[in-house]
């Protein structure tokens, strides 16, 4: 049980403030970058390339980030050199114009910057539970959602049209980020920690069937998210304006907030099972409605429920996986889901989606997405049964 002492125990500000710094230049990366491609004339299929290279060179050097972490145990040390690499190679994004410099930029920027938020959920988890901390994975999580909200909707604002400024917006957040983690230390462990750890294996991982059905549920929904985080922005531009796009954005990741302090108690109530088909549902029924939808206010107030979904999917995988991987696999399980939803649905969610709008248009296909999703989720539903009787008791005995 968690000591009674811990009630008083002061928030960890020093813990949320790397997810503020990051997820703020995460942000503006990640949901004005296209914008900018497009600016310079890159096509959707381009970009979908760019993309999905970068994420494909991220895939084969993510396993080698998560083994380098677990075997040294200095996470902080970890994050502090990737944060430093994404700072400096953000800037590379200015050497040129040309395509095919852009692109491998933007394959070296990944070898780093993928790697961090399994790196950063593995350490919080530790950090918490070494301290049996009242405050769970979901509280410190926050402050991701909170950064990324601020800096996609007021820096949105201020750089307008003016794309080409959020590289070194970003780079600056990256060094915030490093700086911000030099306060904080490896998490120590007992002898008896350190011996019970030498009989995991990976293969652990994928013996337990809760834990692969997590992933594949966790897939299916990034599947979605690759699709709507890359090209929705672009089709709501083109029946909105500059202010609107980064009031959309905004909302959208502030949508997260009221969820993350509540994540626990409602997927212990639902079960992972019915919690995580039921965000499938939604954003199923969000996609189908914004593919025909022309109006930015309607737009903005669907999207509102993301942040459920999301929410959700996240918290049920990762905090899962913490609890059932062995101590010295628990950051290679947490990129496994890593690789298995961010990166591999951005692979499938970048090229393909990319041509797919091309040839059929944004909103077709966020149609035909919303209606597999849908399929997806009622198969789960109906036939998949590892999940059944699970309850989410996430927290640590």
């Amino acid at each position: 049980m968690m000591d009674p002492a811990n009630h008083n125990e002061k928030f960890p500000v020093r813990l949320i403030l790397p997810y503020l710094a990051f997820y703020a230049g995460q942000a503006l990366f990640g949901s004005y970058r296209n914008l900018y491609f497009e600016s310079i004339g890159f096509s959707k299929g381009e970009m979908g390339v760019i993309n999905s290279v970068g994420i494909l060179v991220a895939l084969l050097f993510q396993p080698i980030w998560a083994a380098v972490s677990d075997r040294t145990r200095n996470r902080p040390r970890i994050l502090i050199l990737l944060f430093g690499a994404c700072a400096l190679f953000a800037m590379g994004f200015y050497i040129s114009k040309i395509y095919w410099i852009i692109l491998l930029v933007n394959a070296v920027f990944y070898i780093f910057f993928q790697s961090v938020p399994s790196l950063m959920d593995s350490y919080t988890l530790e950090f918490l539970e070494a301290r049996r901390s009242r405050f769970d994975f979901a509280n410190i999580r926050l402050g991701g959602t909170l950064g990324y909200a601020v800096a996609v909707y007021l820096i949105g604002r201020l750089i307008d049209t003016a794309y080409q400024k959020v590289f070194w917006l970003s780079s600056v957040f990256m060094v915030l980020a490093a700086f911000s983690m030099l306060g904080l230390r490896p998490v120590r462990q007992s002898s008896k920690e350190k011996t019970a750890e030498e009989r995991g294996s990976v293969r652990e991982i994928f013996r337990n069937r809760i834990i692969v059905t997590l992933l594949l549920i966790h897939l299916v929904h990034a599947l979605g998210s690759g699709l709507y985080h890359g090209y929705y922005a672009l089709h709501f531009k083109t029946f909105s304006d500059s202010a609107k796009v980064a009031l959309l954005l905004g909302l959208t990741a502030l949508s997260e907030l009221p969820w993350w302090p509540v994540a626990g108690k409602i997927i212990q109530k639902l079960g992972v099972k019915k919690a995580m088909t039921l965000s499938l549902f939604l954003t199923a029924v969000r996609f189908v409605l914004l593919s025909y939808i022309t109006s930015s206010w309607a737009a903005i107030l669907i999207n509102l429920t993301t942040g459920f979904c999301f929410v959700i999917n996240t918290s049920c995988t990762v905090m899962y996986i913490d609890r059932e991987v062995p101590r010295n696999l628990r950051t290679t399980g947490q990129s496994v889901i890593n690789m298995s939803t961010t990166i591999i649905a951005s692979v499938i969610g970048g090229a393909l989606m990319g041509y797919l709008c091309v040839w059929f248009g944004i909103p077709a296909v966020m149609l035909g997405s919303g209606i597999v999703l849908g399929i997806v989720g009622m198969m789960i539903l109906l036939f998949v049964k590892e999940l059944k009787t699970e309850r989410a008791d996430l927290r640590k005995e």
